[in-house]
């Protein structure tokens, strides 16, 4: 889980809930102690804290720790979970869903974890449409953030909300939800106040990069789907050089697919054989790169892909 920096998220979430230093101290602190918190120049006791967000109307009470059991232990089978998911194993996922249900303590930030996986597994699994599915994943965003809306219109990364990162990947969720059901434009809006947010660094520096390019990948599908191909090939172009700088090897040969997809989008009807051959090396890249990381799912995709284009095995 991601770590907070403290000052920064009360001072974003002061502003965007339109109060002063001087109305959210009022009876909790001076002035001069809630400056001094917001700048980092002054440590803040979990009281004081939790007082300053709940008087912003931010519910502190949960657990800091996602996904404890009833009796605070943390439990395994949200690492299986996740480790299915990271596999597109939706079946087996399903299963572990089934058993952290039964185990997980009753908190928000623990129902908000479950709904948004429960709704994605049960549009993979066929079991709802794409329009169920939006409205899952926005009943799970507002279990944390009821008026979530309002916070996706921002121009200035100041003027962002500070979610959490649980936050974040449930309203990754949504954008997918959306842009699934043909409306890109939304998903972008989303990805967009999501970026713009990060800037504002509020969390640790791994946490915010690793999330950026999440971001940005599913980003790039919701250009495509607007026919922007050229926009998605810079931003897959970047995100290439930040998932090898930032030694984000699953990410690797996302990135080269995405690239490859947008270059034969591009070229599709002006290539020539110099484009063929950079393409299909890509793709071959892509490939060993999966089968050294043993993900048989982009593995699979990146051999099918490459037969459908060339007729011939990578």
């Amino acid at each position: 889980m991601a770590n907070y920096r403290v000052g920064d998220v009360i001072r974003l979430t002061r502003k965007a809930a339109g109060i002063t230093q001087e109305q959210l101290s009022d009876g909790i602190c001076s002035v001069e102690t809630l400056s001094r918190i917001e700048n980092g120049k002054h440590a803040v006791k979990r009281e004081t804290y939790s007082q300053l967000m709940a008087k912003m109307g931010r519910d502190t009470s949960r657990c800091y720790a996602l996904c404890m059991s009833k009796d605070m232990e943390l439990l395994e089978e949200r690492i299986w979970l996740e480790d299915a998911l990271s596999k597109f194993d939706y079946r087996e996922a399903d299963r572990y869903l089934s058993i952290l249900k039964r185990k997980i303590a009753d908190t928000p930030m623990n129902q908000q974890y479950i709904a948004r996986i429960e709704g994605l597994l049960d549009y993979r699994n066929k079991r709802i449409d794409a329009e169920e599915w939006i409205k899952r994943e926005e009943n799970a965003i507002r279990l944390t953030v009821p008026e979530y809306e309002k916070y996706l219109f921002i121009e200035k990364k100041e003027d962002a909300f500070p979610f959490t990162e649980l936050e974040i990947l449930t309203l990754m969720s949504l954008a997918n939800a959306y842009s699934v059901n043909e409306q890109p434009d939304i998903a972008i809006r989303i990805y967009d106040a999501l970026l713009l947010g990060l800037e504002e660094e509020y969390m640790d520096f791994i946490s915010v990069r690793k999330l950026r390019m999440v971001i940005n990948f599913n980003y790039i599908r919701s250009l495509e789907q607007q026919d922007k191909y050229q926009e998605a090939l810079d931003k897959g172009k970047k995100l290439l050089e930040n998932a090898i700088k930032f030694d984000y090897g699953r990410m690797i040969p996302m990135a080269l697919v995405a690239i490859v997809w947008d270059m034969n989008k591009i070229i599709e009807k002006d290539s020539n054989a110099n484009e063929i051959l950079e393409i299909k090396r890509k793709l071959r890249q892509a490939y060993y790169i999966a089968a050294a990381r043993n993900d048989n799912y982009n593995v699979n995709i990146i051999k099918n892909y490459y037969r459908s284009c060339y007729g011939e095995e990578v």
